[in-house]
């Protein structure tokens, strides 16, 4: 193999390649193996200078010979991509995911084979993992019972209501809560290897109920609530309502029309503290997004009972109540950090 020979136009361009923030060390390394080369380098004295060998610079003068300027970079092996095959898939893949349904990697798989694709389970992975898709939890939903309008229409009155909220008026929004001996399972930190196990405790006349009334804001934000070993009824809504007027400005309570709310011994009590300056506002049917006390429950659900298994219902009683207590001391004292394992 005879001397490299490179022109000065083909030399300064080297240089800007090697000068570029676009370029790795490993291309570097191939312009300046080039560069040496026509110098009048030998192969084995380039290897020595850069540190690789000599069959590695020798191939890299050969690519330069034959290729160019393409010889310096990397190439991904295998054939070229096929973008339009890649874009089919993604489309597939698209539509497959919008269905109403849950996929596993394995069903995706066979769901391609009707359009023509033939893709394994990790092939599918793959192709997921690039348009951002995830693995993740189902999640209930009430949206296809829902009435759009009468929804639109109290999420706008709603929305007043809080504006004129401060100073003008009390906002509370109610609902209920029901608490089993054995708490839904979440995540938690585990040793490695190792896996928290919850003890399973027969819910059978054992539940715990909770009536809780959320003040988002105010001079006194925070919750108001009735825990009881039982069914709820009526009059603890009754009991919960006549909790809530403060008497200095009005009393807006936000809830919805589930029996116990609508009962005729709660309209005639609402009726009675009216005077008061209470007022009820009663959601659409399906829409608790609306109601602003779930996200409050979901968070004593799963983070106020770090004790996911009660053995008795006194023991669940007085978890209840102390995480309630605990999350609204949060809301009244946000700076403050209460530790619900304290």
């Amino acid at each position: 193999m005879g001397p490299l020979r490179v022109d000065d136009a083909v030399r300064e361009r080297l240089r800007d390649i090697g000068r570029s923030a676009d370029v790795d060390a490993d291309e570097r390394d191939r312009v300046q193996m080039v560069l040496l080369a026509a110098e009048g380098w030998s192969a084995p004295r380039i290897a020595r200078h850069l540190g690789v060998s000599d069959k590695t610079v020798r191939r890299l003068l050969k690519g330069w010979r034959m290729q160019g300027e393409q010889a310096l970079y990397k190439k991904l092996p295998g054939p070229t991509p096929d973008f339009e095959h890649q874009q089919r898939v993604q489309q597939a893949l698209h539509g497959l995911l919008e269905a109403p349904r849950a996929w596993s990697a394995g069903q995706l798989s066979g769901a391609l084979e009707a359009h023509g694709i033939h893709l394994g389970p990790r092939q599918v992975r793959r192709y997921l993992a690039t348009m951002g898709a995830g693995w993740r939890r189902t999640k209930m939903s009430l949206t296809h019972k829902q009435k759009p309008d009468a929804v639109s229409q109290a999420r706008a009155r709603l929305l007043r209501l809080k504006k004129s909220r401060e100073g003008k008026l009390d906002l509370y929004f109610l609902d209920e809560c029901g608490f089993s001996p054995t708490q839904p399972t979440g995540y938690s930190w585990a040793a490695g290897g190792t896996r928290k196990l919850v003890p399973y405790e027969n819910p059978q006349r054992r539940r715990v109920n909770a009536l809780v009334a959320y003040r988002p804001s105010g001079d006194k934000p925070g919750l108001r609530f009735l825990v009881r070993p039982r069914t709820l009824m009526a009059h603890d809504v009754v009991r919960l309502l006549r909790r809530l007027p403060s008497g200095l400005c009005p009393c807006v309570v936000v809830l919805d029309n589930v029996g116990i709310h609508v009962a005729h011994q709660v309209q005639n009590a609402a009726h009675a503290l009216s005077r008061q300056g209470l007022r009820l506002f009663y959601l659409p049917a399906y829409s608790p997004q609306l109601n602003d006390v779930e996200a409050g429950l979901q968070v004593v659900n799963h983070y106020e009972l770090p004790e996911r298994s009660y053995a008795t219902l006194d023991d669940l009683l007085r978890a209840v109540r102390r995480a309630l207590r605990r999350h609204h001391l949060r809301l009244r004292f946000p700076g403050q950090h209460l530790c619900p394992g304290a």
